[in-house]
């Protein structure tokens, strides 16, 4: 499991060593008296800095006081060092959660460091091209810097993407150029290799490279590295993963199942508090009530279409009324629209054959089965752009769907599903906005199968 560790940004004063939890008094390092700290009590990442006690790191984690010792946090034998200035940050991938979670907390001026990276020569640069597990790749410096206690460590001291990320790194250490992808490329696994494109350029990520070793496969309509740390045994089950202290919304997570067979959390929006996050940043903070059995609804869209109306009841807890969460319904069967009070709106009737489809900024805009259907694109995993195309509002991706006029009713194949034994086609095609995009032009039955690489048939 990945410490947590928060950064310490200003110094208020210097802290005074505890010894396994012990609030005696002693003297750090420097030999200069420090104030007592306990092990839990409360801290601010803001202000609290991190130090050393011998090899033993003090910060602040969750708003708690926490003490690690580096030898065991680092994997391969770590220092407590402390230097005149924080490490900058190793930048993360987008998708790579659990580098984001690690990086909220890099490091202060007191930090665990890598015995490895003990150096010789003070100032020497060292640059590497490195890939991330998620597939950017980044161009990275590392100085040799002197610690207070005179020894010299490699820090990270700055970096710039390779080819916007994009790049391909060479055996000793250069910046080559991207590889460009076919027209009609769509992201898809190889294996356990994700392949996706952007702007034309190939990016491609093993997904057993993660911390946690992941498997690439499909969910919700989207190839990705899955983990089996969000593996989950029933169907449809709602989590909270997260609460933003600042915008006062708890994160969803719904188990789903994947082309594999097995079942994953996936991110499926977030909820507004009532009350803003509770202290540990969790979930929402129970809101107070004043008559047992009242209940609240709040409407919220989640994903990029579906609208859900949450129910809170007032229950007495520990003493206190506080609204608790006791059931969740479609509003309109998904397809209604959420007021700004927060109040479930029926979708609009419509004729399907006057109706025009139309795009509102990012919104696709559609009558189905006699109703009217919006589709958020700018709120899909990776956003997308809307455009109408052969009378209906769709949304495309500006990296992968784009085609030129030079390939107007070019159609091209997408990939084959050996269970169906289709593979399945797009054709390039004028839309409303004059631009070309690829759209779904059906599939055909494969004789004999599709071939090896799942890509057409054989």
């Amino acid at each position: 499991m990945n410490k947590r560790l928060c950064l310490g940004l200003s110094i208020v004063c210097a802290l005074w060593m505890t010894s396994c939890g012990d609030s005696g008094s002693d003297k750090g390092d420097s030999g200069t008296d420090k104030i007592d700290v306990q092990v839990g009590e409360a801290c601010d990442a803001n202000t609290f800095a991190q130090t050393c006690d011998g090899n033993r790191l003090i910060y602040c984690r969750n708003d708690k006081v926490a003490i690690d010792d580096c030898a065991t946090l680092v994997s391969d034998g770590g220092l407590c060092v402390t230097f005149a200035q924080p490490e900058t940050s190793v930048p993360c991938d987008e998708e790579d959660e659990e580098c984001i979670s690690n990086n909220q907390s890099i490091s202060g001026k007191s930090t665990c460091i890598s015995a490895a990276k003990e150096c010789t020569v003070e100032n020497d640069i060292q640059v590497q091209c490195k890939k991330g597990a998620a597939g950017m790749t980044f161009m990275h410096s590392y100085q040799c810097i002197k610690a207070e206690d005179g020894r010299l460590f490699y820090r990270h001291v700055s970096q710039e993407k390779c080819h916007d990320g994009y790049g391909v790194c060479s055996p000793d250490n250069k910046c080559l150029e991207p590889v460009f992808c076919e027209d009609g490329f769509e992201t898809h696994c190889e294996g356990d290799i994700l392949k996706k494109c952007n702007k034309n350029r190939l990016m491609t990520s093993d997904c057993t490279t993660y911390n946690t070793p992941r498997v690439c496969s499909v969910i919700d309509e989207t190839p990705k590295c899955l983990s089996p740390q969000k593996e989950c045994t029933q169907e449809g089950e709602e989590i909270v993963t997260s609460c933003n202290t600042k915008t006062g919304k708890e994160f969803i997570s719904v188990c789903m199942r994947a082309e594999n067979g097995k079942l994953y959390y996936e991110s499926s929006g977030s909820r507004l508090c009532l009350s803003g996050c509770n202290e540990d940043a969790t979930a929402c903070k129970p809101a107070s009530c004043t008559n047992v059995g009242e209940k609240q609804e709040k409407c919220r869209l989640q994903g990029t279409s579906a609208t859900y109306v949450d129910t809170y009841t007032c229950t007495e807890k520990d003493g206190a009324k506080v609204l608790v969460l006791t059931s969740t319904d479609k509003c309109d069967n998904g397809h209604g629209t959420c007021s700004e009070d927060g109040k479930c709106i029926p979708a609009e009737d419509c004729e399907t054959k006057s109706f025009e489809s139309r795009c509102d900024d990012s919104v696709a805009v559609n009558c189905t089965a006699k109703k009217v259907r919006y589709n958020h694109c700018d709120l899909a995993t990776t956003p997308k752009i809307c455009a109408v195309v052969n009378d209906k509002a769709s949304c495309f991706s500006a990296d992968s769907d784009l085609c030129s006029a030079a390939a107007e009713g070019e159609e091209i194949v997408t990939n084959c599903n050996a269970k169906l034994s289709r593979e399945f086609h797009k054709k390039c095609t004028k839309a409303k906005d004059g631009n070309f995009y690829y759209v779904s032009a059906g599939s055909r039955e494969c004789t004999n199968g599709c071939n090896a690489e799942g890509t057409k048939c054989n």
